[in-house]
């Protein structure tokens, strides 16, 4: 078997896939969304060149391979391949083209320091992470709020005198105000279909309130976006609305 990042191959069978670990990720509606694997690799640079005979050429020879290793593993973006010996790209493999943030370089080094390493071989470990959409549902988070105020009673007007407050009686019956605020975030677009005045006949128009925010930028899209509103409304006889669950 081997493996490829971006052009660079390794070579054959001196690479092997330590550990693939795959997480999801969920709102806080509980539906995933989004899903990471993140590839350990674990390997060695051998040179392997009977021509090269004194400890110099062998030194040479494993510099440039750990060069040629940095320089493939210093850059973001490239796809991962992990093939079956005849060539088959196996499940365990990453393209960057359709991830969130493309396929990132999240951590490389040189695990060990004995008297084999750098004269006839050299150790690294590398970890690859890429995440995609795997959306359950677009909707990630959804709250919403009705405030009402009065009860559509009497309304009287009270007037401090001497001898104490003086109550006058304005109005039998009085309108009652209900506002209605809310938040939203969908994932790949705004919620906007979720949001309607309960009270359309009844709602303050010259009132309302829509707050649209700047999505999440990952490196090769934009998600999570987010709104917020506010309906203000005055409503002639008093309700029990309540928000409709979502």
């Amino acid at each position: 078997m081997y493996v490829t990042y971006g052009s660079y191959r390794h070579d054959d069978n001196t690479v092997t896939l330590s550990a693939y670990h795959v997480r999801s990720q969920y709102s806080p509606r509980h539906a995933k969304y989004c899903t990471s694997y993140e590839v350990h690799l674990h390997g060695q640079l051998i040179v392997n060149d009977p021509s090269l005979t004194t400890p110099a050429q062998l030194q040479a020879a494993q510099a440039g391979k750990i060069s040629a290793l940095i320089n493939a593993y210093s850059e973001n973006d490239k796809d991962f391949s992990f093939f079956h010996d005849d060539g088959t790209k196996t499940r365990h493999s990453l393209t960057t083209g359709n991830a969130l943030n493309g396929v990132q370089v999240k951590a490389r080094s040189w695990p060990k320091g004995d008297e084999a390493e750098y004269a006839t071989l050299r150790t690294f470990y590398i970890v690859l992470e890429a995440t995609y959409d795997d959306v359950e549902a677009e909707l990630m988070t959804y709250s919403e709020q009705f405030h009402y105020i009065g009860t559509g009673g009497p309304k009287y007007s009270v007037t401090e005198t001497y001898n104490g407050p003086v109550y006058e009686l304005e109005a039998t019956r009085t309108a009652q105000r209900m506002i209605q605020t809310g938040h939203a975030v969908g994932w790949s677009g705004y919620p906007l279909v979720h949001i309607n005045p309960f009270f359309p006949q009844w709602e303050h128009l010259d009132r309302r309130e829509v707050v649209v925010h700047h999505p999440m930028r990952y490196r090769n899209a934009f998600r999570q976006y987010a709104v917020n509103w506010k309906f203000d409304h005055t409503l002639p006889s008093p309700v029990n609305g309540v928000p409709i669950p979502r």
